[in-house]
């Protein structure tokens, strides 16, 4: 009986770390995306800066 106690705690234990886990890998996920997105918007920005420039070059500017 004993042997069942000490497996149903280290099957709890193993359940328990595995939604860890799987908790930390979504956390990772999502992180991922954000910066990911982020870096988009960047791109984003300097592309427009710099069709901003092209059209720009070459005028005074004041």
């Amino acid at each position: 009986m004993t042997t069942n106690v000490i497996d149903a705690i280290r099957e709890k234990e193993a359940d328990a770390h595995a939604e860890r886990e799987e908790a930390f890998a979504e956390r990772n996920r999502l992180n991922q995306a954000f910066f990911d997105g982020k870096l988009i918007a960047y791109a984003e920005v300097l592309r427009l800066l710099g069709e901003d420039l092209e059209e720009n070059d070459g005028y005074e500017r004041n």
